[in-house]
């Protein structure tokens, strides 16, 4: 894992901290419908230069927090025209630019940010009393080069600053995936986690102040906190802003998928019901025999970001149509997924399809597959093809 990476995985961290200390610092009176977007940066310092390293967009309303990560190699239009990688704002113009680059990609207004460097991290967590993951596996990585050495048992672990971060920085063949997850993991027990004494906190306080930058006064700190105090974790949203990998002369970057990153500001900002991929589960079965029907397909819609529960073969291949059964009876839900599906797909009931007599739900249930936990069941039928 190289330096850059590493501190990636250490600003993560540090922003949860430092949304944490939003969320909870004591005081104030509070006000009704208060809400605020606020833009952190990790900064990482080289050669004199700092970089942002980690970028992620707090928005906060009522009793909901949702923490938009995004990716440093996301592709944005700069106000001169010119296209450069995410991160590239705040070195070109400190935190005036990477406000405006964010806030013209997305659409909304950034009226505050929190700067952040790295140091404090490993104090911070230890000033917490560490903080409680359920580690889903043995986590093992060493280094000599580097002098890093990872050992964290699976199961329940109560991890002090050092171990805190040799968590978020553990890395293995999942890649980003599971990395991800962890951070993800990580900051949720970070966010819920509560405070025993006022002493605990001020102590808390006490130890980042040198070390974050903000445009938001004390009494917007205060109001925030007295409002969000007794958050629910399942309120707090974390989502990355979608994009695809590719290469322009000899840079790599993440080309934004803008449709699906407006749905989510939609739903996460602005506070309007759209439905995005990401909360759309399926199950995918091959009813025609085809080779490699529902593993094709199966990787076709998890590229436009759909969750596929389980996939395989349907209880016969004599499908004579291709079907996609609404089990939610969410037609949003049925209709997200049939607008990227190529060809004929029809989209019927768990009701019509049992009357049409192709195939059986209760016979998928009995070849194990659980109906319960998907909103949709795609079946391929003859001529159903996905990619070329």
């Amino acid at each position: 894992m190289n330096r850059r990476a590493r501190l990636l995985l250490l600003g993560l961290g540090i922003v949860a901290i430092v949304v944490l200390l939003i969320i909870l610092r004591p005081g104030g009176s509070s006000i009704d419908q208060a809400e605020a977007t606020i833009l952190v940066l990790g900064l990482d310092s080289v050669a004199g230069q700092s970089r942002s390293d980690t970028m992620i967009l707090a928005h906060i309303k009522g009793q909901e927090v949702a923490l938009i990560s995004i990716p440093r190699d996301l592709r944005l239009q700069f106000p001169d025209g010119q296209f450069h990688k995410a991160n590239a704002a705040y070195s070109l113009g400190q935190v005036g630019l990477a406000k405006r680059v964010i806030s013209d990609f997305l659409e909304i207004p950034i009226p505050f940010y929190v700067l952040v460097d790295y140091q404090g991290f490993r104090e911070i967590v230890d000033l917490l009393g560490g903080v409680t993951i359920q580690v889903e596996k043995h986590l093992k990585y060493d280094d000599q080069a580097q002098d890093l050495h990872i050992d964290i048992p699976a199961g329940e672990q109560l991890l002090d600053g050092k171990k805190a971060l040799d968590y978020i920085r553990y890395r293995d063949e999942t890649g980003d995936i599971g990395r991800i997850k962890r951070q993800q993991q990580f900051i949720k027990a970070l966010l819920a986690k509560g405070y025993q004494d006022q002493s605990e906190l001020n102590s808390l306080v006490r130890a980042l102040t040198s070390r974050v930058t903000t445009n938001l006064a004390l009494v917007d700190l205060f109001n925030l906190a007295k409002q969000l105090r007794g958050l629910e974790a399942e309120k707090v949203k974390l989502v990355q802003l979608p994009g695809d990998p590719v290469r322009i002369g000899d840079v790599d970057y993440l080309q934004p998928k803008i449709v699906e990153t407006r749905n989510l500001v939609a739903r996460l900002v602005r506070g309007l019901d759209v439905l995005i991929p990401s909360e759309v589960r399926l199950g995918v079965l091959n009813g025609s025999g085809a080779l490699a029907l529902a593993r094709n397909t199966t990787t076709f819609l998890e590229q436009h970001d759909f969750q596929v529960v389980f996939y395989g073969n349907a209880d016969n291949f004599s499908y004579k149509h291709t079907f996609l059964i609404n089990l939610s009876g969410d037609a949003r839900k049925a209709d997200l997924v049939k607008a990227v599906l190529p060809g004929e797909v029809r989209v019927v009931s768990a009701e019509e399809f049992t009357a049409l007599g192709e195939g059986s739900l209760g016979k998928l249930a009995q070849m194990g597959y659980n109906l319960a936990k998907v909103d949709l069941l795609f079946i391929g039928g003859p001529g159903f093809k996905v990619g070329p």
